[in-house]
Formats: C-alpha cells, sequence, structure tokens
C-alpha cells in the first residue's frame, strides 16, 4: 500500500498548481519530462478516487427538529444550496455555465450544505461562514471516503 502525505496532496488539488512536475508520455521515451501544471492534481485525483469508498448521498435527513429533503436538479446556478424553511437541499447535476458536476463534486457539496445545517441548528454563527463550512466539508469528505472497513 502506497503511503500519501494528505496535506501536500489537499494543497495541490485545492489550488490547482504545483511546483513538481510529473513526467509526460515523451519522458519515457528518453526525452525530457514535460507536463502542464494540471496534470499532477488530475493524477493525484484520479489515484485518490480509484481507492475511495463512494459516499451515499441520502433523500432525506433529519438535523436536530429540521427535517430535509435532499433533492437533484438537472441544471442549477449554484453547486448546491439549502433552504432552511422549506427544509431542502438541492444539489445541482450541471451549472448554467455548461459545467457538469461530478460524483465527488455533489458528494462535497451535500456535505457542505449539510455542514451549514448542523451549524444552523446548533444557533452557532459560523452557519454563514463560507470558509470554515467549505474547508469542514472538504476534510469530512475526504475521512469519510477514504475510511476503511
Amino acid at each position: 500500500q502506497v503511503g500519501v502525505n494528505m496535506v501536500a496532496v489537499e494543497r495541490l488539488l485545492s489550488n490547482g498548481t504545483s511546483e513538481y512536475a510529473a513526467p509526460s508520455r515523451d519522458s519515457f521515451s528518453g526525452s525530457s519530462p514535460t507536463c502542464t501544471r494540471k496534470v499532477l492534481p488530475k493524477l493525484l485525483r484520479s489515484i485518490l478516487m480509484s481507492k475511495r469508498t463512494p459516499l451515499k448521498i441520502p433523500k432525506r435527513v433529519t438535523v436536530g427538529e429540521k427535517r430535509f429533503a435532499i433533492v437533484e436538479v438537472p441544471v442549477g446556478t449554484h453547486h448546491g444550496t439549502i433552504y432552511y424553511n422549506e427544509g431542502r437541499i438541492v444539489l445541482s447535476r450541471k451549472l448554467k455555465s455548461g459545467r457538469r458536476t461530478t460524483v465527488e463534486d455533489r458528494e462535497d457539496t451535500y456535505l457542505h450544505e449539510l455542514t451549514h445545517g448542523i451549524l444552523e441548528a446548533m444557533g452557532s454563527h459560523m452557519y454563514r461562514n463560507e470558509a470554515f463550512v467549505s474547508k469542514f466539508a472538504s476534510l469530512l469528505h475526504t475521512a469519510l471516503t477514504t475510511a476503511r472497513y
């Protein structure tokens, strides 16, 4: 089993750039290694995703006293939105920009919106802090999808 420095991987995946270069196909034929800055994050993501445990997104979830329905819509403006008063979490399969969301995007978005709901149910002002919610949900997603049982 290969050991992976998850902090380094997360940095590479989060900012999309790296000082490192993965060898291209040409480098195996004797020429010098070349690579765009996007190859390494894609390579690392594909390696990590091949060893991941899928996260099953439920149809309904209860947070505190509030019950939420999780709905996937074909096209949306954002990856996801939580509607506290209506009791809905909406996940988009495709953005209005035309970009399709991946299964991993929807899993991470579900956890992101769920984190908003949990913090709001706790009465914490942190539910408004997008940076905190995003980081927490991302770390939770990694923990759940890399767990081995």
